[in-house]
């Protein structure tokens, strides 16, 4: 039973997080270099 709203949760999923990507809009390395650290010792604490 659908009452249509899975189509508005994937509406604002996407806008949440093309909201959140513009505080990064002119440091796209500082980005990309956060998220690989995080990965980084997210593998660490895991081994």
């Amino acid at each position: 039973m659908s009452n249509g709203t899975s189509g508005s949760t994937a509406h604002r999923r996407r806008r949440l997080f093309s909201s959140f990507l513009g505080y990064y809009a002119g440091q796209l390395h500082l980005f990309i270099a956060d998220i690989i650290c995080a990965i980084t010792v997210a593998g660490i604490d895991l081994a």
